[in-house]
């Protein structure tokens, strides 16, 4: 069975200059370039000579400011012909929209993460609009992901709490996975599972977890990355998504303030793992080493 992993993964500080390089290595050479709200303006000169040095050529460029379905496809429509793939640089509503546009046009992906809040930079799913529903749709995974340690770290500190959050709900959500096993005969993927299992393990066994670790950071992104992949080889969200998720969903949906969503389903994680009865010192002891309940308790 082929497995669509990405090809290309670097985790590295100071690695954007390198997008031409990366995107040569892959084979896109003609490509149009998506960006988060804002960032246009403060990448395009790196871009632009990083292009020039490797002999890309950048045929359109544009901002990704929403992520409906439908504008997403009125876009794919207007790609220009010859093109042999997308670069993306954005956080997850620029990189969700730039997985379904990849998916839409069958063009491959390279994407750089502006921020490191969640796992779907690396996932085959993206969260869009769908007749004016947050709906999560099948996409497909990007072909490269590169992942510049000191671009991300320029992003609100809340975001790598974030991160974390997500992360840790790998516990819970494999316990789900496999109470829905037990419970309705539903598959389980043994290496699905082991991959996000060691995701989230490797992050939490760091002796420091906080973002003025830059360990902590790489092995983040790393973890994240790893839940992604997992998802693709399972054919599901269910190695990084549980009940937390679902949680976190209905906040979105009926909270006042919501969250981050990252921080939702950390929070969610802990008290799904309180009914389960398992996991819950390692999640909480995760949540206060890294700094995430500190910034809980100000949300309150």
């Amino acid at each position: 069975m082929y497995i669509p992993i990405p090809d290309l993964l670097r985790i590295k500080p100071g690695i954007l200059p390198k997008a031409g390089k990366y995107l040569k290595q892959l084979g896109l050479q003609r490509i149009v370039v998506l960006y988060g709200t804002g960032l246009e303006a403060l990448y395009t000169d790196i871009l632009a000579t990083s292009f020039a040095d490797y002999g890309i050529t950048c045929l359109h460029s544009l901002t990704l400011a929403d992520h409906d379905s439908q504008h997403l496809f009125a876009l794919s429509q207007q790609f220009p012909a010859g093109l042999d793939g997308l670069f993306a640089l954005g956080g997850g509503l620029a990189l969700d929209g730039a997985k379904y546009l990849s998916h839409l046009t069958h063009l491959p992906l390279l994407v750089c993460p502006g921020t490191l809040s969640n796992d779907g930079f690396a996932s085959p799913f993206s969260s869009l609009l769908v007749q004016g529903r947050r709906t999560t749709v099948r996409t497909r995974m990007p072909r490269g992901v590169m992942v510049d340690l000191e671009l991300v770290q320029r992003a609100p500190q809340g975001l790598y709490y974030a991160g974390v959050g997500d992360l840790i709900s790998n516990y819970t959500a494999i316990e789900d996975w496999k109470r829905a096993f037990h419970a309705q005969g539903i598959y389980v993927d043994d290496f699905a599972v082991s991959l996000a299992q060691m995701a989230v393990d490797a992050f939490v066994r760091l002796p420091d977890l906080s973002p003025a670790n830059l360990d902590a950071w790489a092995t983040l992104a790393q973890g994240l990355l790893m839940s992604g992949i997992a998802m693709e080889i399972a054919g599901s969200s269910r190695p990084a998504s549980g009940a937390e998720h679902l949680i976190s969903h209905a906040l979105d949906r009926d909270a006042e303030r919501p969250m981050a969503h990252g921080l939702q389903v950390g929070l969610a994680s802990y008290w799904t793992s309180q009914l389960s009865g398992k996991h819950t010192a390692t999640i909480a002891q995760a949540l206060e080493s890294s700094g995430c309940w500190d910034l809980l308790r100000q949300q309150q």
